[in-house]
């Protein structure tokens, strides 16, 4: 019982769209129909600015640190807290106060991993940053990272059950990005035409 009120508050927590308050704040625009149509920080700087991004950047990645404070201050294993920043990830792709249509995870992502595990974390990025140098494509690093980012828990002394949630979050994070990689991949293609 307790491990389902935790998911339920954790997907309400991701259900908070910072982008949203912040077009509100703007008193102008909409993000679900201009720009790109995402809820995002990307968005966000696109239609208001860097200081919008980084706002929105920064609030929609505290979604993810307090799901996993909030998780580990009761006590929660490491399963649990993976499966509340799951949640939270899904409460922001998929928030019931924007009709279940919001934005792409990685904020929360980002927030709630570094939380969780600082040395994870650490690792991750260092495949991000060695990708980054390969492809020279933000999104492909991170999409190619978030792929690899499952296997980071191997190295771990993780149960096997983390590596299968962490994939759960992996999947979903790369199929919200799917029409990204696939203008990134089209971009590529025309320019060796």
């Amino acid at each position: 019982m307790k491990g389902l009120i935790l998911l339920i508050v954790a997907y309400l927590i991701g259900s908070v769209m910072t982008g949203h308050l912040l077009s509100k704040y703007y008193q102008h625009g909409n993000m679900k129909t201009e720009g790109s149509g995402n809820i995002g920080a990307r968005n966000a700087g696109r239609l208001y600015g860097k200081k919008a991004f980084i706002i929105t950047f920064i609030g929609d990645a505290l979604k993810g640190v307090l799901v996993i404070v909030l998780a580990s201050s009761f006590d929660f294993t490491v399963e649990w807290q993976l499966l509340a920043l799951l949640a939270a990830i899904c409460g922001h792709i998929y928030p019931i106060t924007l009709g279940f249509h919001g934005g792409k995870g990685m904020s929360t992502f980002i927030g709630g991993f570094l939380t969780f595990s600082p040395q994870l974390f650490c690792v991750f990025l260092g495949v991000f940053l060695v990708l980054f140098l390969i492809t020279r494509s933000l999104t492909v690093a991170g999409m190619a990272a978030m792929f690899f980012m499952p296997f980071i828990f191997i190295l771990f002394p993780f149960s096997y059950f983390t590596f299968f949630i962490s994939a759960a979050m992996s999947l979903l994070i790369i199929f919200k990005h799917r029409e990204n990689l696939q203008e990134k991949i089209n971009s590529r293609k025309g320019m060796r035409l």
